[in-house]
């Protein structure tokens, strides 16, 4: 599922490789030093995560066709990483366009079942 949306959007896989690669040269960086906090990437989410905030309305076509697990860790998911780019959001540290972008993720994430599932 995350291998065709990877080769459907070249642009979306050179930034997958580069988080990859970032995340290997940490935990070279680590191992050297010796110090061991777990670095790894996994991409379980992503192709869902992008086909929602790219708009996808059909929440079951988005299950079928990019998540194939259960609905509820999907969500769950989803409100852990809304939580994220809120919290990220309200930081001072970073550059206001980079905030502007948060706010906007929260809000293309933040909608229909994912929104509803935080009302109940």
């Amino acid at each position: 599922m995350v291998s065709q949306v990877l080769k459907r959007l070249p642009h979306l896989r050179r930034r997958v490789q580069a988080l990859e690669s970032l995340a290997a040269e940490v935990d070279r960086v680590q191992q050297s030093r010796q110090v061991f906090r777990p670095v790894s990437m996994h991409t379980t989410y992503l192709a869902a995560t992008y086909q929602w905030a790219a708009g996808e309305e059909d929440w079951i076509r988005l299950i079928r066709d990019h998540f194939g697990g259960h609905e509820g860790d999907l969500i769950r998911a989803f409100r852990r990483l809304i939580d994220l780019h809120r919290q990220l959001a309200e930081s001072p540290e970073l550059p206001d366009d980079l905030r502007a972008t948060l706010r906007a993720a929260v809000k293309m994430l933040d909608r229909g079942i994912v929104l509803e599932s935080a009302l109940i």
